[in-house]
């Protein structure tokens, strides 16, 4: 299901922050393969989806992401993350990482 997401770079992966009861949350803690693709603020894609592992993460590092939304949208993303900076709760960050190459698949990219 296409859901447009504010995504941050975190280290050597990507963040995602959002509501904990959104559909997205529930798929992944049914199961962390997903797919990532760029699109405009409405969800029309703009490239070419990628395999994409997604894992939820703790309370703290949720806060952190929220720091980063911050800083690299600005003005939106302060708008976007106040309420979750007053009151974290019901918010969560989601980390997306490239999955390990399956045997006879080349590593790397």
């Amino acid at each position: 299901m296409a859901t447009p997401v504010w995504v941050v770079r975190d280290g050597d992966h990507l963040a995602i922050w959002t509501n904990s009861r959104t559909g997205k949350v529930k798929r992944i803690r049914r199961n962390p393969t997903a797919t990532l693709a760029r699109c405009t603020f409405r969800g029309k894609l703009l490239g070419e989806p990628v395999p994409v592992r997604a894992e939820l993460m703790p309370a703290d590092d949720t806060l952190r992401v929220l720091g980063l939304i911050r800083r690299k949208y600005g003005f939106s993303g302060w708008i976007l993350s106040y309420r979750a900076r007053r009151n974290p709760l019901g918010t969560i960050g989601i980390r997306v990482s490239r999955p390990a190459p399956t045997s006879g698949e080349p590593a790397g990219n």
